[in-house]
């Protein structure tokens, strides 16, 4: 190999592996995944291409070179397990602040209305027009927003339709990307002992279950227009919906470094408790219901 072949190949793996390092730092931490691939493979091709030059350097000064982006990209490789962790780690918690905004949303709903807000609003023939969480907009620092809905009209009106765009922070996904940015996976279960049964519930006595054991708001397993009302059908003689939808296994490092069969709940009296689907059914199904009178144990649902 001559020897401006040799300086070439060495710069060309210094610059390859520093562009991975740098990738990986500058980039891992803000949930973008096609960075997140092209940090990766940088420092793939960038240790390689050192391994490549050291292999074909006579001189002490063009081995030490190649060494150097060797190490660089070794630094650059090492980082993106911690990248995706603390990725994960903070999408979660920011997740959790989120359902905790909805379960004071809630509260402070009930204590306005003395109920809760019914799953949907509906028309006087009680068809479902819009979502819960119009009606909770007050109560999340949207109440202009809300006094622009035509309440009477259906989600999908074209009036209602033009404001799907204007969803607010709370509802939006904090980790996997949905289609659209209107999306939300923030879902309620419906359905015979739900928080959101029927309209007119009390927390002070319809839940005699406990608030502290039954579930108010949750991460769906699938995304919804944030307007439509669309919830989590839950009847105790069929399967369970999906949940956990919103931190999915993104990369074999998700796959390798964190447990991606974890999902969130609000619970009714506004906490925040992080469940396992893998959790025993039974305990999941006693968590949705309000008056199944059975004996929770929450330390169940993280197992």
């Amino acid at each position: 190999m001559s020897p401006r072949i040799r300086n070439n190949v060495a710069r060309f793996s210094l610059c390859v592996a520093a562009a991975g390092a740098g990738l990986a730092v500058l980039y891992g931490f803000k949930t973008t995944d096609l960075l997140f691939v092209v940090a990766g493979l940088t420092g793939f091709a960038g240790l390689l291409t050192a391994i490549v030059a050291v292999a074909g350097f006579g001189s002490a000064q063009g081995r030490a070179k190649a060494i150097g982006a060797m190490l660089l990209a070794l630094i650059s490789l090492a980082g993106l397990p911690f990248v995706s962790v603390v990725d994960q780690a903070s999408s979660r918690a920011h997740s959790q602040c989120s359902l905790k905004q909805i379960g004071l949303a809630l509260h402070a709903y009930e204590a306005k209305y003395d109920h809760l807000p019914a799953a949907a609003i509906c028309d006087r023939e009680g068809r479902p027009l819009l979502s819960w969480r119009v009606a909770l907009l007050e109560f999340v620092e949207a109440e202009s927003l809300y006094k622009e809905f035509h309440l009477d009209e259906p989600w999908d009106s074209p009036h209602n339709l033009s404001l799907l765009p204007r969803m607010p922070a709370v509802y939006r996904s904090c980790g996997t990307q949905t289609p659209e940015r209107h999306m939300t996976f923030y879902r309620v279960f419906v359905g015979p002992g739900t928080a959101f049964e029927r309209d007119g519930l009390s927390l002070g006595t319809d839940f005699p279950d406990g608030t502290s054991n039954t579930i108010f708001v949750i991460e769906a397993g699938e995304a919804v227009p944030w307007t439509k009302p669309d919830e989590l059908e839950y009847h105790p003689d069929k399967p369970l919906p999906p949940l956990g939808g919103m931190f999915r296994v993104r990369n074999w490092l998700d796959r390798i470094q964190f447990k991606s069969d974890l999902t969130q709940a609000c619970f009714a009296d506004g906490s925040v408790r992080v469940m396992s689907r893998g959790a025993p059914e039974a305990a999941i199904r006693a968590a949705i219901t309000r008056n199944g009178g059975e004996k929770t144990d929450l330390s169940q649902l993280h197992q």
